[in-house]
């Protein structure tokens, strides 16, 4: 149930944030922004 709340808050922040910029999809360019879902993607 914790990894439901999580991603709640992460679209939360997704949603603010897209708000905010609201000029291309922010499910993309938040993860090469900020890898905070996925380090692991930058190492690789």
């Amino acid at each position: 149930m914790n990894s439901e709340n999580k991603k709640s808050d992460a679209e939360d922040i997704l949603s603010e944030f897209q708000k905010t910029h609201g000029d291309e999809p922010v499910e993309e360019p938040q993860v090469e922004a900020e890898p905070v879902e996925e380090p692991q993607a930058k190492a690789e």
